[in-house]
């Protein structure tokens, strides 16, 4: 039924679909319970209780469209700086969300901007404020066991990160993270062979090249300086 109705609604047709599946639902219930077949019963009201679940989560969903927007500004605000604003932004989003899939977005970012801010225990406390079917991406929970101080941890959670989809952040945290743990060279070689090292903040080749010196391996970091001009 969904599939039929999102062709000829150009995708538009989830609530439609649901509404006619609560519908179905509920007369297979009743029939079934007349029937005096209790199994069946059953079946057709946990489906019932599925589909109104989902519709519900839909219609809260496009409520939430408009709040989208307001999030990415508080990220926006965030990179430009103005962390203050962009958590106040934040917080007001998650409080007004209505669907889960907002209110665990929303929570992640805020655990981010927590832990920028440096407060790790309040990023880990976001993130057991978020809805109950929410999972952290590991890239915020290596980011959280880095700043903790589980170098480790970190390690193991950013390098499955880098290695399924490697993006500036991702790698400038398991770069940290190597570094952390001294594996000074598992740093030099991510920075040097990640198809991304072009694109690295100068914050990151920075960081490797000063554990370099702090190494005493002088020419070493002299030559990654040069070449990362």
């Amino acid at each position: 039924m969904l599939a039929l109705l999102d062709k000829v609604s150009s995708n538009r047709g989830e609530v439609a679909a649901r509404i006619i599946s609560v519908a179905v639902a509920v007369v297979a219930c009743a029939t079934a319970i007349w029937a005096s077949w209790y199994w069946v019963a059953l079946l057709a009201a946990w489906a019932a209780v599925s589909s109104s679940g989902r519709l519900l989560q839909r219609r809260a969903e496009s409520r939430d469209e408009p709040l989208w927007s307001r999030l990415e500004d508080a990220w926006k605000q965030l990179k430009s700086g103005e962390l203050e604003q962009g958590m106040v932004e934040t917080r007001e989003v998650l409080l007004s969300a209505k669907s889960d899939r907002l209110r665990a977005a929303a929570a992640e970012q805020l655990a981010w901007e927590w832990l920028l801010a440096g407060d790790v225990e309040r990023a880990e406390a976001q993130l057991r404020m978020a809805p109950a079917s929410y999972r952290p991406s590991q890239l915020i929970r290596g980011a959280i066991a880095l700043r903790g101080g589980d170098a480790k941890e970190a390690v193991k959670l950013l390098e499955e990160v880098v290695a399924k989809e490697p993006e500036v952040a991702s790698v400038h945290f398991l770069i940290e993270a190597y570094i952390a743990a001294g594996r000074l060279d598992d740093a030099v070689a991510c920075l040097e062979g990640n198809e991304l090292a072009g694109e690295l903040l100068s914050l990151t080749v920075s960081l490797v090249v000063d554990s370099l010196r702090d190494a005493g391996r002088i020419e070493e970091a002299d030559r990654l300086a040069m070449t990362r001009q």
